[in-house]
């Protein structure tokens, strides 16, 4: 059973989760481009230059990965486990120790995580002089012209977060909530369960092997 706390602390990673939104790359390929969905995968990672990482030395790691919107059809919770599971490991790799403790003492950060996923449509006309568009109903200032013969697609692009953030979190005084560091990873969905399952393992990892500076000095 969760605590006042921590469920304090849940609500507030989805106000966190949808402020460092805006700092991730959305990638996605398009159909017949001949990249393929691992070749769309992208890491990014973002820090707080004022952070002394090497001085911050445990953590509590939130239990569950929030999904924007919380009823998101394009996502499920397959994966959930193994990501949580992976970056716990790679943060103890890195000299941090994981706490249950939420107050007393404070843990040095907190680890959040966020999920969000689109289905995007890819419609390609082949005809000059109509534009985007099917028969009679061209865009783009086209005008009108041969029939849109073409082909449609869809696939579902999807953003998964890692972010550590300060204790302030849990403080419902808190009026601002530092953010220390955020990877990001996203790509094509549309992979077997086990393409998935490698590609998130290989993307975390990238996160943490881009970010030399995530370790810890006590």
């Amino acid at each position: 059973m969760k605590t006042p706390e921590h469920r304090r602390l849940l609500s507030s990673v989805a106000v966190i989760a949808l402020l460092t939104a805006g700092t991730v790359v959305w990638n996605a390929c398009t159909p017949g481009s001949g990249v393929s969905v691992q070749e769309s995968d992208v890491v990014v990672t973002i820090f707080n230059e004022n952070t002394n990482f090497g001085a911050l030395n445990t953590y509590i790691l939130v239990d569950s990965i929030v999904h924007l919107p919380e009823d998101n059809s394009n996502l499920d919770r397959t994966h959930d486990d193994e990501i949580i599971r992976l970056v716990d490991s790679l943060l103890t790799r890195r000299g941090y120790t994981k706490t249950d403790t939420i107050q007393t003492p404070t843990p040095d950060f907190y680890v959040v995580f966020y999920a969000t996923a689109q289905q995007n449509w890819f419609l390609l006309n082949p005809y000059p002089g109509t534009g985007w568009g099917w028969w009679g109903w061209p865009c783009c200032g086209a005008g009108w012209g041969w029939p849109g013969v073409g082909a449609s697609y869809a696939f579902t692009a999807g953003t998964l977060a890692v972010t550590l953030i300060s204790p302030s979190v849990a403080d419902p005084t808190s009026t601002e909530i530092p953010v220390y560091w955020t990877g990001a990873m996203n790509g094509v969905m549309d992979d077997t369960p086990q393409g998935v399952e490698a590609r998130l393992e290989q993307g975390i990892n990238q996160m943490f092997e881009q970010s030399p500076y995530l370790q810890s000095n006590p």
